[in-house]
């Protein structure tokens, strides 16, 4: 079976990201774990750095600057392929039109966040490109995920049937199970952090929730002072002078730390030695970071809500996102609790060694044998223009003219949302515990 994969997203804007870190490691266990039928072509962009896997495993595919319309198509059919991967169809790049190339199609979907945070079409997002590539995709034979949330999304945004949807989930990397040492103190120690401290890797984007978390930092009681907010990740000059300007205002720029980019031995170090991790994210697809936390033995605190939820069960506490004292006092609970910091630790390592890339892998190479399978490249190749409309239709909820600009910029629209998600929060199951914003009255942060 000869299968060919874009691999755009790792070597260009996403190779430092979620969704680059995610392939890498996804397609270094496919490599090591696939069945000696499979041969893989790795499309990829000239004079930019090619991944290891890549470089060591199956035929390079090197894609001209200039590409018609219908250049995948057509080197689909030079080279013979049963299966195509779109591993990141919301790149840099337009999402390749192989609908009528003869084999089978497969894309993965990360999440649907601008569907679910409109804010996104005036802020950072073209609503237009966004939806076209939606059309395109729904014409894919499959589209592979990363939790059952997204395929929920998926499902109900998409009118994408159920069956073609495969959950393959996400790993941890074994490096993050290892004991500290001292190479990890040394590390911290570059940033000159001194625990006890709270981490968190956010974001320029604005569905980080990085204002909120850091004035629900400033809403802890004194009896806290010594504690520190550590927030790891690579920001802009304009979203670092806005995050340190909250700091102030609520009083507690001392007490934070930007690292900016970090590499992965520091983050895990990091992770290691902090008092706990907080994701205060609005959306995600996955959460990755909470996995990786709770694989370090870290006590996680993360919004309310799916992915969240399904990932880390009941191995964390966790919150309103949308209201600064419920986080506080989040964190309040794990801070004063030895007993609630320690359980919470080992439900987590426990929950983060089921999550193994051996497994996504192999649900993976699952999904491309069933795909194959399955195709009819006769029946595609005689497909009727009525059944190519069908397959290309967009709830008219989603096609509505873009609202206006917002004047505020998306820091700012981050830092004073106020409405709920588009789709309602999921049932509370019963142990799973969430600290309400109502507790507060008891005077827990005085």
């Amino acid at each position: 079976m000869k299968i060919g994969v874009d691999l755009q997203a790792i070597q260009g804007t996403y190779s430092d990201r979620g969704i680059g870190f995610y392939n890498e490691s996804l397609f270094k266990k496919i490599i090591a774990e696939k069945p000696a039928h499979m041969d893989f072509f790795w499309f990829l962009q000239p004079q930019k750095p090619v991944p290891e896997f890549a470089a060591h495993s199956g035929h390079s595919v090197l894609m001209p600057a200039k590409r018609s319309e219908h250049w995948y198509a057509d080197i689909i059919s030079e080279l013979e392929l049963d299966v195509f991967h779109c591993t990141c169809p919301f790149g840099d790049f337009p999402v390749p039109n192989v609908s009528n190339s003869g084999c089978g199609t497969i894309a993965t979907i990360y999440d649907l966040i601008p569907l679910k945070l409109p804010f996104y079409f005036a802020a950072t997002v073209n609503k237009s490109d966004y939806i076209s590539r939606l059309q395109t995709l729904k014409k894919y034979h499959s589209l592979l995920t990363i939790s059952d949330s997204v395929k929920d999304d998926i499902r109900r945004y998409l009118s994408y049937p159920s069956a073609k949807i495969c959950v393959i989930g996400a790993g941890v990397d074994e490096e993050f199970f290892q004991c500290p040492s001292n190479s990890d103190r040394a590390l911290r120690s570059q940033y000159l952090i001194s625990q006890p401290y709270l981490l968190c890797t956010g974001g320029d984007d604005p569905r980080k929730n990085m204002p909120r978390l850091i004035e629900a930092f400033g809403l802890l009681p004194p009896r806290m002072s010594s504690c520190k907010l550590v927030i790891v990740c690579d920001l802009s000059p304009a979203t670092q002078k806005a995050l340190l300007a909250k700091a102030a205002e609520v009083g507690v720029q001392e007490r934070l730390i930007l690292t900016g980019f970090v590499p992965k031995s520091t983050l895990i170090a990091l992770y290691r030695f902090a008092a706990a991790f907080v994701f205060p994210s609005l959306a995600e697809g996955f959460g990755l970071p909470i996995l990786e936390a709770m694989a370090c033995g870290t006590p996680v605190i993360a919004s309310f809500g799916r992915p969240f939820t399904d990932v880390a069960g009941d191995a964390a506490i966790y919150f309103d996102p949308y209201n600064p004292h419920s986080i506080a006092f989040a964190m309040c609970a794990v801070l004063d609790n030895k007993t609630t910091h320690f359980l919470l630790g080992q439900k987590g390592l426990k929950k983060a060694a089921s999550k193994t890339w051996n497994a996504v892998a192999h649900a993976a190479l699952a999904a491309y044998e069933k795909v194959n399978a399955n195709i009819d490249r006769r029946h595609r190749a005689n497909e009727s223009p009525q059944l190519e409309r069908l397959l290309t239709t967009i709830p008219l909820s989603l096609q509505k003219k873009p609202a206006q600009p917002a004047a505020a910029s998306a820091l700012t629209a981050a830092s004073t949302l106020a409405q709920p998600l588009v789709q309602a929060p999921p049932k509370r199951p019963s142990d799973i515990r969430v600290w309400p914003a109502v507790s507060l009255k008891k005077g827990y942060l005085s």
